[in-house]
């Protein structure tokens, strides 16, 4: 177990990325990813909406994902909110170059 100032986090030994949405039974994180229309009045397309647990979760997510010996084109799916269980929205991928590669 890894000891942050404000929060801790789980290496694990295997490829799997914990995540505290699924641990938390009252939903107290809170989030939601809403992809807008060209038409959104700020211009935004993507929108990531979020109570202050789900900023520690997220946080926790990278962590694990930065510290881990995942290799390049490891991936996990998030759903557009806590709520959804999986419902595919968005697919969050590492890559060493930093770039979105089709295939």
């Amino acid at each position: 177990m890894i000891t942050g100032k404000k929060f801790r986090y789980e290496i694990t030994d295997d490829d799997s990325i914990i995540v505290d949405f699924d641990n938390d039974p009252v939903h107290k994180a809170k989030y939601q990813i809403v992809l807008s229309s060209s038409d959104d009045e700020k211009g935004d397309q993507v929108v990531l909406s979020l109570n202050k647990k789900a900023c520690k979760v997220f946080a926790k997510l990278f962590a694990q994902l930065g510290e881990n010996n995942y290799e390049n084109g490891y991936h996990f799916h998030l759903s557009l909110t806590e709520e959804q269980k999986n419902n595919e929205g968005l697919r969050i991928v590492l890559d060493q170059d930093g770039r979105f590669k089709k295939g």
